[in-house]
């Protein structure tokens, strides 16, 4: 409803109320461990995470053209994921949340968020990137959106492990479900949205 009064666009409120979903809520939920016992809370929390997401990948590819910035935020997620798996299994000791996702550890996390430098480098040397910044402030966005995508990710098993249930559905046999490939996208680039959008 609100979407629609707004021309299909959310307004700044809402957005808002993303950040401090993704900036504050989820950590501390994530460090509270809240469970969700079905009924309206799910929903709510399922509508809070998918419908920005949407929105986002709306507003973030108005033209054909601007799918490179896009597609340069969603290589974030799968670099640092992809070096964070590396990482952990090579160096991976301290575990960052064994009781909510065990395959997880800080070298891991350390591991990924240093691929994410040397991509963050490539992107913006190449002019991928949506916004102009310096090559630091490029860095710490990097670094930022890397540190949303692990929460992402923890936040997802930690819903299914409160659920117990071990594959978000039956779709993607083995991978976890949909929500396991887009569970840290959801995060990220719902964020990146809103700030692009905000600030």
């Amino acid at each position: 409803v609100i979407a629609y009064a707004g021309g299909w666009q959310l307004p700044d409120l809402v957005w808002y109320v993303v950040l401090a979903f993704w900036l504050i809520v989820m950590p501390w939920w994530l460090k509270a461990k809240w469970e969700l016992n079905g009924g309206w809370q799910a929903y709510t929390v399922g509508w809070m995470l998918v419908m920005p997401f949407w929105f986002a990948l709306v507003y973030l590819r108005p033209q054909p053209e601007d799918a490179l910035s896009l597609l340069a935020i969603m290589g974030l997620v799968w670099v640092a994921d992809i070096g964070a798996y590396f990482c952990g299994k090579s160096f991976g000791k301290c575990k960052i949340a064994p009781t909510i996702s065990p395959g997880k550890s800080w070298e891991g996390a350390i591991g990924g968020a240093l691929c994410v430098v040397v991509y963050m480098t490539i992107v913006w040397k190449a002019g991928w990137l949506a916004f102009e910044a310096g090559w630091l402030k490029t860095i710490l966005i990097g670094l930022i959106l890397t540190v949303v995508s692990v929460c992402g990710d923890l936040l997802e098993s930690w819903l299914k492990r409160a659920a117990g249930i071990k594959d978000s559905s039956n779709l993607l046999p083995g991978h976890g479900g949909v929500f396991d490939r887009v569970d840290s996208l959801i995060a990220v680039i719902s964020i990146y949205a809103a700030f692009v959008y905000l600030f």
